[in-house]
């Protein structure tokens, strides 16, 4: 009968572990990746609208300079310069919130990645633990068996000279 390592269940334990938290660091690593997209959506959403702010102002500002708008243009450009710093505070504001949702998903990662190192590094406690079992299981079987060898050897001998002391005094 082979000998069963008396720790068998808690190295299971510890594998389960280092399985539970590969699988969420999995997960989180992807999480972060679609938080780091939406980031980078964002952040080009907010510099096309500022760009593209820029490029009407510009545009307005020549005609008025050039003696081109009436009282009318005038007030619908200054509607429309409301409403663009509107729409690029908007755009910042959904930036910041993506890029703090990055930084969490991030932070999150990390730790989970942590906890895979320890959960990893426990497992492989275990594991050595239980090589370094086996070896001595497996020399002191070999031991053992060694032992008993002899013991039978020396067994038959001692029955063989009791045998050749029987003949001896049957003479």
């Amino acid at each position: 009968m082979k000998p069963r390592y008396p720790l068998e269940s808690l190295r299971s334990l510890r594998h389960q572990r280092v399985e539970e938290s590969a699988a969420a660091v999995a997960e989180q690593a992807e999480r972060t990746r679609r938080v780091q997209q939406r980031h980078g959506l964002a952040s080009a959403a907010s510099s096309d609208e500022r760009v593209r702010n820029q490029r009407v102002a510009s545009a307005e500002r020549d005609r008025l300079e050039g003696g081109l708008a009436s009282a009318g243009d005038l007030q619908q450009q200054a509607r429309w310069s409301r409403a663009a710093r509107a729409r690029e505070q908007r755009l910042e504001d959904q930036q910041e919130l993506a890029a703090g949702q990055m930084r969490a998903a991030q932070r999150l990662e990390a730790q989970l990645r942590s906890t895979l190192v320890g959960a990893d590094a426990d497992a492989k406690v275990v594991d050595e633990h239980r090589e370094r079992w086996r070896v001595t299981e497996k020399k002191r079987i070999s031991q053992a068996t060694e032992e008993a060898a002899d013991e039978l050897h020396n067994a038959s001998r001692a029955g063989e000279r009791i045998a050749v002391r029987e003949r001896g005094s049957k003479r």
